[in-house]
């Protein structure tokens, strides 16, 4: 099973587990949730209009995402792992 780092914002991840944890579950299992929607559906599991941020700030959110992949902060979680959390609900 291969393991993705994805960059979040600290203040983003704090703020969607204590609602993930509100609904009785976390934010693997809610990634996890995600992806077998996006992947059942074909297509994102909710409506997403054209973007509200420009290129420059979609380009510097990138930045700062290497920063932070570089740096080491950021969440490392396997397919198994996101599965196992989400079967567990």
């Amino acid at each position: 099973m291969q393991s993705y780092n994805i960059p979040i914002d600290p203040a983003l991840a704090r703020e969607a587990q204590s609602v993930f944890q509100e609904l009785g579950t976390s934010l693997p299992a809610a990634v996890a949730v995600f992806l077998r929607q996006t992947v059942s559906r074909h297509a994102l599991p909710f409506a997403a209009d054209k973007s509200e941020f420009t290129d420059e700030e979609l380009a510097e959110a990138h930045r700062r995402g290497m920063e932070q992949i570089r740096a080491g902060h950021c969440v490392r979680v396997s397919m198994d792992d996101l599965e196992r959390m989400a079967d567990e609900r």
